[in-house]
């Protein structure tokens, strides 16, 4: 039981100023016309950061513009996350099995979200698990390269044979990057080339990657 013995009517902080207002979560609101204002300038390739400071200045400045930089981002994450469970997700999956119904000894397999959508996907061909159970005493795993339309992490799983030449033990194409997503991928992975751990994997400086490695790779 709780007794209250003392109440103060003042506010124990400072009280944020209207200038600083935008920053609180309950102001911030993309609306309707800055929405349809991002996705034409989106499809037009104009990089975000630069719509963003030109609706700033339509405003009057940013305390006036209703959302912030990142809320920006945010809804054009969710947006490309709408057209790949839409467009693509699907067009993977059947990529993917034709090319097993085409050669049994290749391999895919996705991740599913809590609502049932496609998050992630990894994918290895028979050559791959063959150059693996060889040559996968170290591995390289870097998640840096975006080229793709919808800016998700593409995360190569890469090696070297006996003539240093690079060669690849699988790959994956990411919705973000969790550690629950890099655990998924690095079980996944682990369980395609037969429990086989690599003795040293060469990474990004991502503490999200680090977490899983410990869970996953303690060794």
């Amino acid at each position: 039981m709780y007794k209250v013995t003392q109440f103060s009517g003042k506010h124990s902080h400072p009280v944020i100023s209207p200038t600083k207002s935008h920053f609180l979560k309950s102001h911030r609101k993309v609306t309707e016309v800055a929405a349809a204002q991002i996705e034409l300038a989106s499809l037009a390739g104009i990089a975000p950061k630069q719509v963003y400071e030109l609706q700033s200045r339509q405003a009057g400045g940013r305390e006036n513009l209703g959302y912030l930089h990142m809320d920006h981002k945010n809804y054009l994450r969710h947006k490309c996350q709408e057209n790949l469970d839409i467009n693509v997700a699907a067009a993977i999956l059947k990529y993917f099995r034709k090319n097993l119904s085409q050669n049994q000894a290749c391999y895919f397999d996705f991740q599913l979200d809590a609502e049932g959508q496609v998050t992630n996907f990894f994918w290895v061909d028979a050559r791959s698990i063959i150059d693996y159970s060889l040559f996968g005493d170290v591995v390289s795993f870097d998640t840096t390269y975006r080229a793709n339309d919808y800016g998700k992490p593409f995360a190569p799983f890469v090696g070297v044979n006996h003539h240093n030449q690079t060669i690849v033990f699988g790959a994956a194409l990411l919705y973000d990057e969790t550690s629950e997503s890099f655990v998924w991928l690095f079980e996944t992975f682990l369980e395609v080339m037969s429990g086989k751990k690599p003795q040293a994997i060469l990474t990004d400086q991502c503490a999200a990657m680090a977490k899983a490695i410990n869970i996953v790779l303690p060794e």
